[in-house]
């Protein structure tokens, strides 16, 4: 499965009705792997914006990493501490963007 039919796939719209954010994906080293803008609960693929326009900005050690976080095999936390996954931008907004993409998805993102 790829990373955008993995995000599309788990993506929880009831959570992300007060997101307004565009976020890239990267891979460390600048390969580009896809940009999205959540806004009033919908999520939407977009390659014309720009990375730069970004709220957030997600970089992995590889397109893999990415698509294990995102599809749940691969704990966030225990990727970041292993140097494999960072983020710049609005930090805070990385928990919020993560807990829309959890399977496990209960009534409100983390906060």
């Amino acid at each position: 499965m790829d990373l955008e039919a993995t995000l599309a796939d788990r993506f929880h719209a009831s959570a992300a009705t007060d997101v307004d954010a565009v976020v890239a994906l990267a891979v460390d080293g600048g390969e580009r792997l896809t940009t999205f803008a959540v806004r009033e609960g919908a999520l939407r693929f977009d390659r014309s914006l720009a990375p730069a326009a970004a709220d957030a900005t997600l970089f992995f050690d590889s397109a893999e990493t990415a698509l294990g976080i995102f599809g749940g095999g691969v704990d966030p936390m225990a990727a970041f501490m292993a140097g494999a996954f960072r983020a710049d931008g609005q930090l805070p907004l990385v928990f919020v963007l993560l807990g829309l993409f959890r399977r496990d998805y209960s009534a409100t993102p983390p906060e």
